[in-house]
């Protein structure tokens, strides 16, 4: 995988899938502040990480990490 110059990442196994196997968290670092976008659900039900995200992107423009996780999007269960 290339890795743009001025950013880092890494992935590990935390064991958040019921399934499968392999890394299931990565975490992204820019060396400096990065602008960024967000697009997220539609759905009127909506779970607190979206609220968070949402919260985040209206009061900055840039980020320097982002952690990424699978497995765990069902907010409604």
């Amino acid at each position: 995988m290339h890795i743009p110059s001025g950013f880092s990442i890494a992935s590990l196994p935390c064991s958040l899938r019921s399934h499968g196997s392999g890394d299931d968290v990565a975490f992204i670092v820019a060396d400096e502040p990065a602008n960024f976008g967000l697009v997220t659900t539609q759905n009127s039900y909506i779970g607190e990480p979206v609220k968070w995200c949402r919260t985040i992107k209206e009061k900055q423009d840039t980020i320097r990490g982002l952690l990424i996780h699978v497995g765990q999007a069902n907010v409604g269960t």
